[in-house]
C-alpha cells in the first residue's frame, strides 16, 4: 500500500470551502415562528386582572439587562372595567426599534401615540404588565366621523402566526356596549355576559 503525503496546497481545495460553510452555519440565526393558543373573549376576560379603556401617551424602547429589545407603552386610563390601579398603565412587550436594530414578534400589537384602546392585561410573575394573549387582549377604538360614535374593533391575528385551538375572527361592537359586556363577564368570573 502506497502512502502519499498531502500538502497544504492539496488541502486548500476542500479546507477553505468547508471553513466558509461552517462559519455561515454558525452565524445565521434560524427564523422563529409565533404560535398562539386561541382564547375566546370570556377566557381572555377571566385571565385579565385589569381591563381598561385607555389612551396611548408614550412609547419607550430600550435594552433589557438580559439583552432583549423591549418596548414600554404608557396609557392614560379613561375608565377601569375590571380591577383597579393608577390612572396610568404601562404595558411591556418584546420588540421595538433601537437605532438600526428592529426586533418584532408576530402577533404583538404596536401602539400609536393618541390612539384609544380597550386593553385586557395581566401582571406577569416578573412584575411587568402584558396584553393577554398578545393581540387577543386588544380592541382598537374607531370614531365614526359623521356621528362621533365609538366602535371597538378586535385585532386580527396575522396569518404568519400559528393559532392553536381556534380561529382568529375580527369583531366589532359599540364601545359602551362592549364595556358593559366586559363588566358583566368580569362579575361572572369571565363567563358569557
Amino acid at each position: 500500500m502506497e502512502h502519499r503525503a498531502v500538502s497544504f496546497v492539496d488541502c486548500r481545495a476542500w479546507l477553505i470551502p468547508s471553513v466558509v460553510c461552517l462559519s455561515l452555519l454558525t452565524t445565521v440565526e434560524p427564523a422563529q415562528a409565533t404560535s398562539l393558543r386561541w382564547m375566546d373573549l370570556p377566557e381572555v376576560v377571566a385571565v385579565a386582572d385589569r381591563i381598561v379603556h385607555a389612551r396611548v401617551v408614550q412609547n419607550r424602547t430600550y435594552w433589557s439587562p438580559a439583552g432583549q429589545v423591549l418596548t414600554d407603552t404608557v396609557f392614560d386610563v379613561v375608565s377601569d372595567v375590571k380591577g383597579s390601579g393608577t390612572k396610568t398603565l404601562t404595558i411591556t412587550q418584546l420588540g421595538g426599534r433601537i437605532g438600526g436594530i428592529e426586533v418584532s414578534v408576530e402577533g404583538t400589537p404596536a401602539f400609536a401615540i393618541g390612539e384609544e384602546v380597550v386593553l385586557l392585561s395581566e401582571l406577569t410573575r416578573g412584575g411587568t404588565r402584558v396584553v393577554v394573549g398578545l393581540s387577543q387582549g386588544l380592541m382598537r377604538i374607531h370614531v365614526d366621523p359623521q356621528t362621533g360614535e365609538k366602535t371597538a374593533v378586535s385585532e386580527a391575528i396575522p396569518e404568519s402566526v400559528t393559532v392553536v385551538g381556534g380561529r382568529s375572527q375580527r369583531a366589532a361592537a359599540r364601545l359602551e356596549t362592549l364595556l358593559e359586556d366586559l363588566r358583566r363577564m368580569s362579575a361572572a368570573g369571565g363567563g358569557k355576559p
